[in-house]
């Protein structure tokens, strides 16, 4: 394969909007939760929702960052609740 500009170019794109939407998701979690940047941060890049983003499971990293923040949220939640026996 040639690697030409264009493609360096793509590249670089394509870094620059995913570390934009890391940025993104983990200020609307700091909103959402009344959590500092650091914490929310944390709290983005423990989540499985973030592996999945930057696999681009289904497409997820074409959705709004507060969509994908509220997924998140609601992933943390059902986790946190014990199923029924």
């Amino acid at each position: 394969m040639k690697v030409t500009q264009s493609i360096i170019d793509q590249l670089n794109t394509e870094s620059l909007l995913k570390e934009h939407q890391d940025a993104a998701i983990v200020q609307e979690l700091s909103v959402l939760t009344g959590e500092t940047a650091s914490e929310a941060m944390r709290h983005y890049y423990r989540s499985n929702m973030a592996q999945r983003i930057a696999c681009g499971e289904y497409g997820i990293q074409y959705l709004d960052a507060s969509v994908l923040a509220r997924m998140l949220l609601e992933e943390n939640s059902e986790k946190a609740t014990p199923s029924a026996p």
